[in-house]
């Protein structure tokens, strides 16, 4: 059992309606007559808003990445519990290793899935765009406004096909208008556990080891830090630490050195070189040895 704290994040996709990228989600115009699909988007506004779990809802998901691959939904907790209570399903597509290949096959069957997450900017995403394989997103974001209050109107613009019209969610995004801008990873805390042990105040790193402490003491058979996802957790836990040690840092993967952004000296620099990076190290490295995250995360 786990539940003690877990994560929540992505990478930095975007999906287009049937198709996802990795700035975005995009939905694509599945099989058949584009136009008939773009019109679906005009007609949102004027339909009936359905309740959310009153009806059986299904989707199908691609993401178009070598390394993706199905994570079984309906088996963990969390999803387990969408399906059985909300009617809500996900038909996970695996890429099988060859990304490309898989995409490709799609494409040229004009089979494509409900979303897809890849590239901002691809050539995948270019192609399906340009062929009206995608459904344009406008009038959802202006009936469902939360996410673009978020968003720079400047970067909301940028992320605009030629057409003018939105095709994609973005997943992450730098944005005044956001205080975590550089994060899109988030804690997620067991609300049984966290009133069990008088809800304390979560909001140092101090703090969050002394709770992670409690719940191994009172609850030994919780994980108190379930990062999941296998090593893509691991991944996101640190940098969701880095980023709490470093003034919301982030990590740029540009060449062979993890570089960060330098907000004083307008560079990228190794952060090998950065004082927040040895302190979230020094801090993983004891939740580590004292058994206060998942002991699987590194498998």
């Amino acid at each position: 059992m786990n539940g003690g704290l877990s994560m929540r994040g992505r990478r930095k996709h975007f999906t287009v309606i049937s198709v996802m990228t990795a700035l975005s989600l995009a939905l694509s115009a599945c099989g058949g007559d584009s136009s008939a699909t773009k019109s679906s988007g005009d007609n949102q506004s004027s339909a009936e808003t359905a309740v959310f779990g009153e009806q059986p809802l299904e989707f199908s998901f691609y993401s178009n990445y070598d390394f993706a691959s199905p994570i079984g939904y309906g088996n963990d907790v969390s999803t387990k519990w969408l399906k059985e209570n909300k009617k809500l399903n996900m038909v996970e597509i695996g890429s099988n290793g060859n990304a490309s290949q898989k995409f490709g096959t799609m494409v040229a069957s004009n089979d494509l899935p409900d979303a897809i997450m890849l590239d901002r900017g691809s050539t995948d995403y270019t192609t399906m765009q340009k062929n009206g394989m995608l459904v344009p997103l406008d009038d959802y974001y202006k009936k469902y406004p939360v996410l673009q209050k978020l968003i720079d109107p400047e970067t909301f613009n940028m992320l605009k096909a030629e057409d003018g019209h939105m095709y994609v969610i973005p997943n992450w995004f730098d944005s005044a208008q956001n205080q975590y801008k550089n994060v899109n990873t988030g804690w997620t805390v067991n609300r049984e556990i966290y009133a069990d042990l008088g809800k304390p105040e979560l909001k140092t790193f101090d703090e969050l080891y002394s709770y992670l402490k409690q719940v191994k003491e009172k609850f030994p058979n919780v994980v108190p830090l379930e990062p999941g996802i296998a090593m893509n957790g691991v991944n996101m836990l640190y940098k969701l630490i880095y980023a709490g040690n470093g003034g919301n840092r982030t990590i740029w993967n540009i060449g062979d050195v993890p570089t960060f952004p330098n907000t004083e000296t307008h560079t990228l620099e190794p952060i090998f070189n950065d004082p927040a990076y040895l302190e979230a190290f020094k801090y993983m490295s004891k939740l580590t040895r004292e058994g206060l995250v998942s002991p699987d995360m590194f498998t």
